[in-house]
């Protein structure tokens, strides 16, 4: 028969029946779900009531309290949902808490753990992750619950049956099991959240409209002080060994709980546009300029679109959720462009790739160019790369000389953007060809759907997708250079080597091109692909982040055809040895094996 249980909620139960009955009455339950009570040895008849009054409830009764985590454990074998939410039995449902948890895990992929906000007494010490969840400290909880947050709560949290991995640690009885499982999400399923986090799993995230009430703590007023004290300390022991590799609860710190996250897609609004009939020749270019902020340098930008030559041009800007308000000054700089131009504006930053796939959805032109609101496009550019694209039809784009300093007097030709390529595979590894702004793209050729919601690499993967159609390209063979990039302190370029965040953005950007690459069959390209997830191992060990290094190795080995490498032996010690002191020594390779290297070149 086909299974049309989605929804699995276990609940473990000892003793205190009153609280039972009142949180199995606040349950809404249906076809679509089932509830499963764990009773860990109860003595006050809560298995005979329930097995009474809720005959459709599967009930498993252990003969002693066997603990929270094997009872959950108990549960997750029994159950038959694709969602799983573990839940105390001291807790009161809102209306479609349940459904409310669940329908968000199935329009988001990349959150992990979904949790409801909690009403509770706001003396109850909570553990750090989940004081976004309640009372405590807030002005206003009914306005600030309003909004979803990153936050998680061990009392009551649902999650995918897939994303389980393999059941709760046993070795957890009493607390550090909740702890456990939200490090096993946070570092042990690979996410891709459409903003920056700090850690390389799914996101924990407080749901809007999703609420209890909590009685916290009631069962273990049953226990005996001392014991709690003592299991508490033992487990705490474990917990701090098994994560001691991950930087344990470190990562915890860097996660800015209770910062508001975006489930919703961006509103849009077209602020200002100028719709005009200029009558010109040629077909339309459309430049398309995300903006974030920095005013100051925008001014040289808008000045380099509006003095091109080629005149059927559109500019459209597009504003990504800017603290500063840019539109009455872009309005004021477009005074003198006899062209089209619209103003858009994003209601919340999302990104760079998500401005400019807006950009295209909005723009008018049949080829296009992406400029970054910190460069200036050389008077030729568009006359002279759209030339190149006309006589040469089979070309998905063209891109042109690029000189970059930080004085005119400086400028010197960036990379081999005055070299020729043919095609854009193979993009690894990665010589500057071109950069973003250089180039012109036909736009019937590319699609607004290779544009992802990354905050950095956003377009090496961009141009990587369209590369998979094995279109030509070819170097625009104007006399002159057509762009030049201005290097400032503000250049994203100049953290690269150092912005912990902007390294994850680029992981995430190498699991795309890796499932790209596995749906359109290009297998010859996976060991390109393993040579840039090793090319990142050595930033993850500088900056002692050795799970993100963890996961460059075993995707490394995983992809490649070498049969042994320093790497794959690192990977293995790592399973017998603790991986904070595997990965030193690995570190220590690596910077002996570059010293020799450079000593060589000298």
């Amino acid at each position: 028969m086909f299974n049309t249980i989605l929804t699995s909620v276990i609940i473990p139960i000892w003793n205190k029946l009153e609280l039972t009955k009142a949180c199995l009455r606040s349950l809404s339950f249906s076809e679509k779900s089932e509830v499963i009570i764990i009773d860990n040895g109860s003595t006050d008849n809560s298995y005979e009531w329930i097995k009474k009054n809720y005959p459709s409830i599967k009930i498993i009764q252990n003969s002693r309290n066997l603990g929270v985590t094997a009872a959950w454990n108990q549960g997750l074998k029994l159950s038959s949902g694709k969602y799983i939410c573990i839940a105390n039995n001291d807790l009161i449902f809102s209306k479609n808490c349940i459904k409310i948890l669940q329908s968000n895990l199935e329009k988001h992929e990349w959150i992990g753990l979904a949790s409801p906000y909690t009403i509770q007494d706001e003396s109850r010490n909570v553990p750090s992750f989940s004081l976004p969840a309640v009372p405590y400290g807030k002005n206003n909880f009914d306005e600030y619950k309003k909004q979803n947050r990153l936050g998680y709560t061990g009392w009551c949290f649902m999650f995918r049956r897939k994303d389980s991995l393999k059941e709760f640690d046993p070795k957890y009885f009493l607390w550090y099991q909740d702890d456990d499982f939200l490090n096993q999400q946070l570092f042990q399923n690979r996410g891709i959240p459409p903003f920056r986090f700090p850690a390389p799993g799914k996101v924990p995230i407080l749901i809007s409209g999703a609420e209890v009430k909590h009685q916290y703590s009631s069962s273990h007023d049953q226990l005996d002080e001392h014991w709690i004290k003592r299991t508490t300390e033992n487990e705490k022991n474990y917990f701090k060994k098994k994560w001691r590799g991950y930087n344990g609860n470190s990562y915890l710190k860097d996660i800015k709980w209770g910062n508001r996250v975006f489930l919703k897609n961006p509103e849009i609004t077209i602020m200002s546009q100028a719709n005009k009939k200029n009558g010109y020749n040629g077909p339309l270019v459309s430049s398309i300029v995300p903006c974030y902020n920095r005013k100051e340098m925008l001014e040289r930008t808008i000045k380099s679109l509006i003095n091109q030559t080629y005149l059927n041009h559109q500019i459209i800007f597009v504003d990504d959720g800017s603290i500063q308000i840019l539109e009455p000054f872009l309005k004021d700089q477009l005074k003198s462009f006899k062209g089209n131009w619209k103003i858009i504006r994003i209601s919340y930053n999302s990104g760079p790739g998500i401005a400019r796939k807006i950009g295209m959805q909005n723009c008018n032109g049949e080829y296009i160019q992406f400029i970054d609101s910190d460069d200036e496009a050389l008077p030729e550019k568009i006359s002279e790369q759209l030339k190149t694209l006309e006589n040469n039809k089979e070309l998905l784009m063209t891109y042109g000389t690029t000189l970059v300093g930080k004085k005119d007097e400086d400028m010197v030709i960036l990379g081999r953007t005055n070299k020729t390529k043919q095609k854009i595979a193979p993009l690894f590894p990665y010589n500057v060809y071109w950069t973003t702004s250089s180039i012109l793209w036909r736009k019937e050729y590319i699609s607004e759907d290779s544009w992802f919601p990354l905050f950095g690499s956003e377009d090496l993967l961009f141009e990587f997708i369209n590369g998979l159609m094995d279109y030509p390209i070819m170097h625009t063979p104007s006399k002159k250079p057509i762009l030049k990039k201005w290097v400032h302190p503000k250049n994203i370029s100049n953290q690269i080597a150092t912005d912990y965040l902007y390294q994850m953005e680029i992981l995430k950007c190498f699991d795309i091109i890796y499932k790209k690459v596995k749906e359109e069959k290009q297998f010859s390209q996976l060991k390109i692909v393993a040579e840039l997830y090793r090319s990142k191992i050595m930033f993850f060990l500088v900056h002692r982040r050795y799970n993100e290094a963890h996961y460059c190795i075993y995707m490394y080995k995983d992809l490649t055809e070498e049969k042994f490498s320093i790497e794959k032996l690192a990977f293995l010690l790592s399973k017998i040895f603790p991986i904070r002191r595997v990965y030193k020594m690995l570190r220590k390779y690596y910077w002996f094996e570059k010293k020799i290297k450079n000593n060589i070149k000298l």
